[in-house]
């Protein structure tokens, strides 16, 4: 498994127990599925959106939890690329790796 974060910052002895968080926002929901259930078994925490805008709402929510983000190039509510950017231009989400993917 590859670490997605430093665990340094974390108190002594937490360090293992410690699961990144991965946002998967896609619209259809079989790829959120397997999204989320690749994320899961990777060891880390999976969290999804199923659209833009419940992404934003989110995205918002668990900016200072969020350890990486995974976007559907074809999102059909939003502009997945005005998405990244509006991720890119937020101080508390701008150091978070967005992963794009499209089938």
């Amino acid at each position: 498994m590859i670490p997605l974060s430093s665990t340094a910052d974390l108190p002594a002895g937490t360090q293992s127990h410690y699961q990144p968080a991965v946002l998967a926002i896609a619209d259809d929901r079989m790829t959120r599925m397997l999204l989320t259930r690749a994320i899961i078994s990777l060891g880390h925490s999976a969290h999804a959106a199923g659209s833009g805008a419940e992404a934003l709402a989110q995205l918002r929510e668990k900016a200072r939890v969020l350890d990486a983000i995974i976007i559907d190039y074809a999102l059909s509510d939003y502009s997945a690329l005005a998405l990244v950017g509006q991720i890119r231009n937020d101080p508390a989400l701008s150091s978070v790796p967005v992963i794009m993917l499209t089938a």
